[in-house]
């Protein structure tokens, strides 16, 4: 287990282990399959993490729309 005192520190180790695994940041982990759905808010798509192979839907939100 690994511990941190704050967020930022929790955010910048994640961060260094991303790009030490060759991805720039945390969506460039998944590939993208197929758009599953689309509602008022934003997007839900179907999308495989690289090197797990498990499959995940990520809903990504507008953020002009959330103001």
């Amino acid at each position: 287990s690994v511990y941190f005192d704050n967020e930022k520190d929790l955010v910048k180790s994640h961060d260094t282990i991303l790009k030490a695994q060759g991805f720039e940041d945390r969506i460039s982990q998944y590939k993208v399959s197929m758009q599953l759905g689309k509602g008022a808010f934003g997007d839900v798509i179907l999308s495989k993490h690289k090197n797990s192979g498990i499959g995940y839907a990520i809903k990504i939100i507008s953020k002009a729309k959330l103001a």
